[in-house]
């Protein structure tokens, strides 16, 4: 199997390039063999160091966000026997052992440290979202293949039912723009529909660099791609990957900011605690015996 494509990564312009993408789909398919029964199996990026089990899909996005493990040219964790002759430990046993290490501390200075609540949170995503990938494909198959209207594709692969929200507030304000632009079109009954790459376009603009696109990634029983539709599917996951991102993102800025208000009460219940206890020393200092701490029902005068 070539494994060429472990050593690109993303292209000059900031891009994933299109062989890495694919690359990282066949790595993908090859590990479902070795799945657990939750689902998971040992991620290879940068980060995890085949240390950490993921679910495939998150797998698949820290590969396509972090990069994965240069060293790791044998699979062998992921079904691919561990013996061969390619590998640079020619002896068995101990040798074969330190080299598992060098190559395992190389990889992790090239990556960064794990945030596991980001993981989660990032878990649940990517869960959630090959859910409603899942079901726009359901509705495909529904309507004899055909796809289903723009409008219908972006809601479906960017809103949660469950949580009853978007995965960032522009999308929904997207989605309502696509909405209005399609009924705007369709007032003169005799018009042609809108193409969903006509409302792309109209909608999301095009930009530099790349196009959002359907968010819809095409079939993975489709052997072969042409160029152009790699290139679409390469800028679908890149608007996918972002979205997350920018979820996590406000998601890490909503915990900071509760932290930083608990933080602010203590400090307040602190100096209340003390001003508390000054205003009690000086009275008591005044002859005021029965002074006691507010709240204790006790009398701020002597008897």
């Amino acid at each position: 199997m070539d494994k060429g494509w472990m050593t690109l990564g993303k292209t000059t312009n900031g891009r994933i390039s299109p062989q890495y993408f694919q690359g990282v789909d066949s790595f993908i398919n090859f590990a479902k063999a070795v799945v657990d029964k939750n689902g998971k199996i040992q991620c290879p990026c940068v980060n995890c160091l085949n240390i950490y089990r993921q679910t495939l899909g998150v797998v698949q996005v820290h590969l396509l966000q972090r990069g994965i493990m240069q060293t790791y040219t044998k699979w062998y964790e992921h079904g691919e026997p561990r013996v061969s002759n390619n590998t640079h430990c020619n002896e068995m046993s101990n040798t074969d052992h330190t080299c598992g290490i060098d190559d395992l501390v190389e990889d992790r200075v090239r990556g960064q440290h794990i945030d596991m609540a980001q993981d989660k949170a990032q878990e649940e995503e990517v869960r959630n979202f090959d859910k409603l990938l899942d079901d726009a494909k359901r509705e495909r198959q529904k309507n004899g293949g055909q796809l289903p209207e723009f409008s219908t594709i972006y809601r479906e692969t960017r809103y949660n039912p469950k949580k009853n929200e978007w995965v960032t507030p522009e999308c929904e304000e997207r989605y309502e723009e696509i909405i209005r632009v399609q009924e705007e079109h369709l007032s003169d009954p005799n018009t042609i529909p809108l193409t969903p790459e006509e409302v792309s376009v109209r909608i999301l603009k095009p930009r530099s660099g790349y196009v959002k696109g359907l968010g819809m990634r095409p079939s993975s029983s489709l052997k072969i791609m042409s160029s152009s539709t790699s290139n679409a599917y390469v800028r679908q996951l890149e608007e996918c990957i972002v979205e997350l991102q920018e979820a996590n993102r406000r998601q890490e800025e909503e915990r900071k900011k509760e932290k930083e208000e608990r933080e602010k009460e203590k400090e307040e219940r602190i100096k209340y605690e003390k001003a508390t206890s000054s205003i009690i020393e000086f009275l008591r200092g005044k002859g005021f015996t029965g002074a006691e701490p507010f709240g204790n029902g006790g009398s701020s005068s002597s008897g």
